[in-house]
């Protein structure tokens, strides 16, 4: 008897590989674009095949002939943070350090650093904002937390996987946040998305001078 091809409701995975058709053109223009851009959005409505074509076409692909490691979040759980949830997925699927929990050397760094970018996210977007509206007075503040944002996220993944680079990064990522927090120190009174930019900053600097020595 024939296998039906079709899994009805259920999304095709990497095991339905052979049995997945019609989508070669979208899935080669799909995993070429995710080499050649940091971030890639798929959206569409629920049920147009968007899990399928990931599973079942672009990640196979990638795996065998890019030799790339796929790290796969079906959904987010209900009550853990984003960014811990993340990299439980991470050191599962890539199988870093299986003898220890994911982080556990330096968890103070990956908590300490993940709240730094929420903040600096979120401080970023209203200098802009600002900045938008005339205000040039929180240009350097809007500089400094986009530096910040970027070396602090640099330093929560190193840390996460206990990598032999993160004192390096470290160094880097203290100086970030310091200058960060002067930056914000200047708008603080007047603007508590700063002022709360600059005390998450001035926590991983603790954090990092650990680490530097």
């Amino acid at each position: 008897m024939t296998r039906n091809p079709f899994p009805g409701a259920e999304p095709y995975r990497a095991s339905d590989r052979a049995r997945f058709f019609g989508r070669d053109d979208l899935s080669h223009l799909l995993a070429e674009g995710i080499l050649a851009s940091r971030c890639v959005a798929i959206f569409g409505p629920r049920g147009a095949g968007k899990t399928s074509l990931l599973s079942a076409a672009v990640f196979p692909w990638l795996l065998e002939s890019q030799d790339a490691r796929v790290v796969s979040v079906a959904e987010w759980p209900a009550r853990e943070e984003p960014t811990r949830a993340l990299l439980h997925a991470m050191h599962r699927d890539l199988r870093l350090n299986d003898r220890r929990e994911p982080g556990s050397l330096h968890a103070g760094v990956v908590e300490a650093a993940g709240k730094c970018v929420a903040a600096g996210q979120v401080c970023l977007q209203h200098c802009i904002g600002l900045l938008a509206a005339g205000d040039a007075t929180m240009a350097e503040c809007a500089r400094s937390t986009t530096d910040m944002v970027a070396v602090s996220q640099a330093a929560q993944a190193l840390a996460a996987g206990d990598s032999p680079q993160l004192k390096a990064q470290a160094a880097v990522a203290l100086a970030a946040v310091t200058r960060c927090a002067e930056a914000c120190s200047v708008h603080a009174a007047k603007h508590e998305v700063c002022r709360n930019c600059g005390e998450r900053c001035k926590e991983a600097a603790v954090e990092y001078r650990r680490l530097v020595g």
